[in-house]
């Protein structure tokens, strides 16, 4: 999936502008992924 490495930039990026841990982010879009 070529939008897989941008989504994850963008959670990491929203996520850290908020101040939190981006851990749960990236476990969602990895479910979103479907892996």
């Amino acid at each position: 999936m070529v939008l897989l490495p941008w989504a994850m930039a963008l959670v990491a990026f929203l996520y850290a502008s908020v101040g939190h841990a981006g851990a749960s982010g990236y476990i969602a879009v990895l479910a979103l992924a479907g892996w």
